[in-house]
């Protein structure tokens, strides 16, 4: 069976769906065939830019056993995009229709001896509508993978085509309980939703005290990594550290992640050692990370499913996360982390009930330690995401 997947930014570029669809891919291609069409694999990534005018150029490698096709315009087609990218948002159906000529013969020649084709679906709309284009054309079942990071912003900020391109598939993959009840209340046929979770995502090798020695943490450790995006909840620890600061001074608050302007504006103003903005680091100091902290914190607003939840749990921490709805499907309150609101105060509270108490913080750690052994594996995933292929081919 030959597995086309299609997304948007790929590995090695690190963020959550890339991460996701890059563990899944590998598993699957131990097994059968797998392809990827990708327009992008860096981490500064803009999805209109990247792709077309800033493109370094098209090639091809593996990840894994997986065969990896980058695309990227020539420098004739680097001519023709230049209008419509440029007047993008002012001419947008004409740009799209461009966008589309540019891309199309290079994606049609991709799938067309697939068996499968799997979108995990994020932004560049031309990008999405090709590759239902071309699932289309040659009769190819098409699968989606939406990544509903959050009901109210999905619904306002979700363009009609995308919703419509989920809609038209054969197969649409949430990555929990929540989306997939969502998309049902959409009008979505419930049967065509599949549930397929991701799993922790670790260094077989890792030092937790060669990070504090290299950061000089001298105190507890309370680890936020994710892109500093405000969504994702950085702002709020910022504002609740001097409260926490309180009771616990040698609290230092570490932030692993792709910086943003917003970011690198805002810790600027941060001149105390406590503070510690990293940016995007490999998988290793990620790991070491995550076993040198005693509490792992991202209150953000919007998740799909929050993979560095399950990571913190496997290297058995404690977790906070933000009041959302996937968030409170993956995290047990009370049990192996807590889920608060966007107030400082409240977040702060909970930081300071798990550094006051170690059997606490050791208790959840291990309740989600045992909960990850229990549902997330890629093995698991694998095989579950292979029997949907495997049932769209014999339907």
């Amino acid at each position: 069976m030959k597995i086309t997947c299609g997304i948007s930014v790929y590995w090695p570029s690190v963020n959550g769906a890339s991460t996701y669809a890059h563990e899944l891919t590998r598993a699957v291609a131990q097994v059968h065939r797998v392809e990827v069409i990708t327009q992008s694999n860096e981490n500064r990534h803009d999805w209109l830019y990247t792709p077309t005018l800033d493109s370094r150029g098209g090639c091809e490698y593996y990840d894994g056993k997986a065969k990896v096709h980058l695309l990227g315009p020539n420098g004739f087609e680097k001519f023709l995009l230049w209008p419509a990218v440029n007047l993008y948002y002012s001419l947008h159906r004409i740009s799209f229709k461009i966008l589309c000529w540019v891309f199309r013969k290079k994606i049609l020649s991709l799938v067309k001896d697939s068996d499968i084709l799997h979108n995990y679906l994020l932004d560049m709309d031309y990008f999405n509508y090709l590759l239902y284009e071309s699932a289309s054309g040659f009769g190819i079942p098409y699968i989606v993978t939406p990544f509903v990071h959050n009901s109210n912003r999905w619904q306002d900020e979700f363009s009609s085509l995308r919703f419509e391109l989920v809609k038209k598939a054969d197969a649409i993959i949430t990555l929990t309980q929540t989306e997939k009840d969502w998309l049902g209340k959409l009008g979505l046929d419930i049967k065509k939703i599949h549930v397929v979770s991701g799993a922790p995502v670790l260094a077989p090798n890792y030092d937790a005290e060669s990070f504090r020695e290299k950061y000089h943490i001298n105190g507890n450790m309370v680890l936020f990594i994710a892109a500093k995006r405000r969504y994702k909840g950085y702002p709020l620890i910022l504002e609740a550290m001097k409260y926490v600061w309180t009771e616990h001074p040698d609290t230092y608050f570490v932030f692993i992640g792709l910086e943003t302007a917003e970011s690198s504006e805002l810790f600027s103003r941060y001149k105390d050692g406590r503070v510690i903005d990293i940016g995007v680091v490999d998988l290793e100091e990620k790991t070491s990370a995550l076993s040198a902290c005693d509490i792992f914190c991202m209150p953000s607003t919007a998740e799909s499913f929050g993979i560095v939840f399950v990571e913190a749990w496997a290297m058995s921490k404690p977790v906070i996360g933000g009041d959302c709805l996937s968030t409170r499907e993956v995290i047990d309150d009370g049990k192996n982390g807590f889920i608060v609101v966007q107030e400082p105060k409240a977040l702060a509270e909970k930081i300071t009930l798990l550094l006051n108490d170690g059997n606490l913080r050791r208790e959840m750690g291990e309740a989600g330690r045992q909960k990850v052994l229990e549902n997330y594996t890629w093995e698991r995933a694998a095989r579950k995401l292979e029997n949907i292929y495997l049932g769209l081919l014999a339907s």
